[in-house]
């Protein structure tokens, strides 16, 4: 496990894998409760719910940014191509936009 991030309600916790797979963990069960999200090619180094728990994004060293669908596990719009590593994803209060920050002290709202 690379990346963590819990969910508003606190009732699922989203992980992402060295492998490039997300996976969203019951927290009270303790198990995982759905098939692997897949799409990154690389590690999952940063992840965060919407303040909606609507979606999640992720931020890859496959040079990616994806938001995804929590419940069906689909990528909600077409990948954020940047060519560099993601450190951290954050999602702004109201949710409509996200900000990211790579190593070399770079931010981007998005």
């Amino acid at each position: 496990v690379m990346s963590l991030a819990v969910s508003p309600d606190q009732t699922m916790v989203m992980s992402g894998g060295a492998d490039g797979r997300l996976r969203l963990w019951d927290v009270k069960g303790g198990r995982v409760v759905s098939n692997p999200l897949e799409g990154h090619s690389a590690s999952v180094r940063c992840l965060d719910w919407s303040p909606n728990a609507r979606e999640v994004a992720s931020g890859s060293e496959d040079g990616t940014i994806r938001r995804w669908n929590p419940n069906t596990g689909r990528q909600i719009a077409p990948p954020i191509k940047t060519g560099h590593d993601w450190y951290a994803v954050k999602y702004s209060p109201r949710g409509d936009k996200f900000a990211s920050c790579r190593y070399d002290h770079v931010i981007r709202v998005w």
